[in-house]
């Protein structure tokens, strides 16, 4: 979770710069180990693209850590009783 946040503020800080460029500034794309020139408006939609990704990410982890955390509590209260009755016999 802590690494879709930090990818998602490294969106955010780059979009924010790209947005302060002026129209005619040459924007690159990393492709592989090569860069190619692209339109800016395209950098700025696949970098709202990521960031909207990163979201939904981190929204799907935080709900699966809440039931995985909840399955927890449930089978730990299930074994203390377990324990609990294995004595009193």
């Amino acid at each position: 979770m802590q690494a879709q946040e930090r990818e998602r503020r490294r969106n955010e800080l780059t979009l924010k710069e790209i947005e302060s460029l002026p129209d005619d500034v040459a924007t690159y794309k990393s492709v592989g180990k090569m860069f190619l020139q692209v339109d800016q408006a395209v950098v700025v939609k696949d970098l709202k693209k990521s960031i909207e990704q990163s979201i939904d990410t981190s929204k799907g982890l935080e709900k699966k850590q809440k039931y995985v955390e909840r399955e927890l509590n449930d089978c730990s209260t299930s074994l203390r009783d377990i324990m609990h009755h294995g004595r009193d016999r």
